[in-house]
């Protein structure tokens, strides 16, 4: 039998996300009367008025990164982390802290403690990139505020992060778990082959910068989408058959994208489950820039300089450093010896397992939150540096283009409120909710 105070929870819960306090009221006030870029504020205000503390810790992670919590000290604790990438010009990403806020209240309606301390790591993802640029680059920024966090809270008990991508169109009303996250490595590549760029009447018998880092840059991948670096899918491990099972069941989001983005189709004609499935299931390697020199006079020369930059996208047990060492011998064997190789960031892949207690809880709060069971997927479709937090975790989807005007009552707010009550509870009572 449900415990009545369980019971009670649940109903504070509908009442909070029904009549929301003044407070919040306030916020939306102060919303619709700044400009967005004030967000972060109100809501940062919003959540000291609920009990949350800032943390000036959170300022040694990253300039994007902002950490609350219930406790004074959250790295001493048993907390449950809260994670959240969220956009300033985007209300609807901060709809989970929202509703962590009115579940808290509840909570405090009832008369019951949280079961243990929650901790809020906020990640504002930033599209400053003139700033971006002048300091280290974002995304390695965010890993190592992970990295830092993971190792100053290593009691923590596992992570929920909510997000508005995980490499799959809203897939209508469906709630949707990824359990875990896709690894990454990216290199850059020079070549130089001499000290300044050459006539171009010599084409035909001086090498080309150009010309030799696409050789090297070719020789990676064939016609197929297959990586041929020596023993790279070796180390893949694949997820548990049910949810390979899941991903023939999610629905069509994708079909569109091409037409959306003026492409005519996908690579190798992929639709339906066999797209899903080598996009969520097979690693890649793409090219994300490759640039020569151009001489400032506009003249055409052989260049005698050329960069690219190379990003892996990379499965569980598939690990950085190894693979960086198989590009490195595969273009040695090739005769590549001259090519600069530089990592400019990595950072692994991370899964959890379906039968792990905390991704059984979360099914079960969210199927009871939203009234269907949610879409499960292995990991993110794109990397993300989770598994530098060393603790499960389960990635989240946020609903997007939610009306501001019904934010405090909305569906959303409503049922992400229920999910986060739900499972905490189930996570601090494990034996009180079958």
């Amino acid at each position: 039998m449900i415990p009545s105070a369980y019971q009670m929870l649940l109903s504070a819960v509908e009442r909070q996300c029904q009549s929301p306090p003044t407070i919040f009221q306030q916020f939306l006030t102060h919303y619709n009367t700044f400009p967005r870029q004030n967000l972060q504020e109100g809501l940062l205000a919003l959540a000291y008025q609920c009990g949350l503390k800032a943390h000036p810790q959170g300022v040694r992670f990253s300039r994007y990164c902002t950490l609350l919590s219930t406790t004074d000290d959250p790295f001493l604790s048993n907390t449950l982390l809260l994670g959240l990438t969220y956009q300033n010009e985007q209300p609807e990403s901060l709809l989970p802290l929202f509703a962590s806020l009115l579940t808290i209240l509840s909570y405090q309606e009832v008369g019951e403690a949280l079961p243990f301390p929650l901790t809020w790591l906020l990640y504002e993802a930033s599209s400053d990139m003139v700033a971006a640029q002048a300091m280290l680059d974002p995304v390695e920024q965010f890993a190592q505020a992970l990295e830092t966090f993971g190792g100053l809270c290593p009691n923590a008990q596992s992570c929920l992060w909510f997000t508005q991508d995980v490499g799959l169109p809203q897939p209508g009303p469906t709630p949707l778990l990824a359990l875990g996250c896709k690894g990454s490595l990216s290199l850059e590549v020079q070549l130089q082959t001499a000290q300044h760029d050459l006539p171009l009447s010599y084409g035909n018998v001086l090498p080309n910068a150009a010309w030799r880092l696409l050789w090297a840059l070719s020789s990676l991948k064939d016609a197929r989408e297959d990586i041929l670096l020596e023993n790279f899918y070796d180390a893949i491990s694949m997820p548990a058959d049910e949810l390979i099972a899941e991903l023939a069941q999610l629905p069509p989001a994708m079909e569109t994208l091409p037409a959306s983005w003026q492409i005519r189709h996908w690579l190798l004609g992929l639709q339906a489950s066999r797209l899903h499935y080598t996009h969520f299931l097979t690693p890649a390697c793409t090219i994300t820039s490759l640039l020569t020199d151009t001489p400032s006079n506009g003249s055409e020369q052989i260049p005698a300089l050329a960069r690219a930059r190379l990003h892996f996208c990379l499965l569980p047990d598939q690990d950085p450093l190894t693979v960086l060492q198989q590009t490195q011998q595969h273009w040695q064997e090739h005769g590549f010896t001259d090519l600069q190789i530089s990592r400019h960031f990595s950072y692994a892949p991370v899964q959890t397992p379906l039968q792990a207690s905390f991704v059984q809880s979360a099914i079960q709060a969210t199927t009871q939150a939203y009234g269907q069971r949610p879409a499960l997927l292995p990991w993110t479709a794109g990397p993300f540096p989770l598994s530098r937090l060393k603790m499960p975790v389960i990635v989240a989807l946020i609903e997007e283009n939610v009306v501001d005007d019904d934010l405090p009552g909305s569906k959303q707010i409503s049922a992400l409120a229920k999910q986060l009550a739900i499972l905490i509870w189930q996570l601090g009572h494990p034996k009180t909710v079958s």
